[in-house]
């Protein structure tokens, strides 16, 4: 009690949490909004004294039971509705991940499945843009200190791409004929909703791969690591042919884009045999990262055809 009296801002936030979770089921707009303010200015103010600067624990504790709280509730679609509450809510997630301290972004991290689980659709979109905006990186004019806000972007977007599953589904049109008639094919679900899509949804896709490309040239290691995961998740959830293409793709951007045909042995040796190109080292370690992952994930037959050129590459 005595330190919270030493922080009447900390005071105002966790009192704002008990008397909201007192009084009832529903998310309370005003104690998420004082919340969400309290962080807001916390961070915005580092270095002066601030919360930030003098009781950082204190600040991870206050975001991580804010979301574990969070986590608790169903979600009005703030996607489509813009929900006062809902748009607090996505506020202080936001504010969680993109914390100055590793500590307080990978905790929001770990709080967000169970409230992605209480989403509609589009309020996981709505989450999934606003991230996004925040993971651009240019690589002739780099914004120092921008790799903690691009980090805590690309963790709560790997949270929101792992809610997607493969899940099966009975249909009478398909080739693959089961004893009863019907066949099995596979659809992606969000989370615990019964909604079948045919694939991820457009919001995740739509230049996607192209931002990973950047993040993989990041200089901050962490950030490259990051960017990995979130790449070997959307592979992991698109249909097999994506990944083959992208180990294409990738290995083309290993040969600095000297890459010739591909389709008979001889393209093939002739393609192995180029000059290469040799890119930045951040950029190598980052690409060849996401080689590992498809390399032990895409069955020897698919990549026997190509090796000679594959391992050419990864050998220079």
């Amino acid at each position: 009690l005595l330190r919270l009296q030493r922080q009447p801002m900390s005071a105002r936030l966790l009192c704002a949490f008990k008397s909201t979770i007192t009084t009832g089921k529903h998310l309370h707009h005003a104690a998420a909004s004082t919340v969400v303010e309290g962080l807001s200015n916390s961070r915005s103010s580092f270095g002066g004294g601030s919360l930030a600067k003098d009781d950082p624990a204190l600040r991870r504790n206050t975001v991580s039971h804010a979301l574990r709280w969070l986590g608790k509730f169903k979600w009005v679609d703030a996607g489509r509705h813009s929900n006062p509450t809902a748009v607090d809510a996505l506020d202080l997630i936001c504010e969680g991940l993109f914390d100055v301290w590793s500590a307080v972004r990978n905790i929001s991290a770990a709080c967000l499945p169970p409230i992605i689980d209480n989403m509609e659709l589009g309020d996981a979109e709505a989450l999934f843009i606003r991230l996004s905006t925040e993971v651009t990186y240019s690589r002739g004019k780099p914004n120092v200190g921008s790799w903690r806000r691009i980090e805590g972007g690309l963790l709560g977007m790997i949270a929101i791409v792992r809610k997607f599953s493969w899940a099966s589904s009975r249909t009478a049109r398909s080739t693959m004929t089961q004893f009863d008639g019907t066949s099995e094919v596979f659809r992606m679900r969000f989370a615990g909703s019964d909604v079948l899509l045919k694939k991820l949804p457009v919001f995740i896709t739509d230049g996607l791969k192209d931002k990973l490309y950047d993040m993989l040239a990041h200089p901050q290691l962490s950030t490259r690591e990051t960017a990995t995961k979130l790449f070997a998740t959307l592979l992991s959830r698109s249909p097999f042919r994506v990944a083959l293409a992208s180990l294409k793709d990738i290995v083309t951007r290993l040969r600095g884009g000297t890459l010739g045909g591909a389709g008979s042995g001889c393209d093939v040796a002739s393609s192995a045999s180029t000059p290469m190109k040799f890119l930045d080292a951040y950029e190598a370690v980052g690409l060849l990262g996401v080689c590992d992952y498809i390399i032990k994930h895409i069955p020897t037959g698919f990549l026997l055809p190509n090796w000679p050129l594959y391992f050419s590459t990864f050998d220079m």
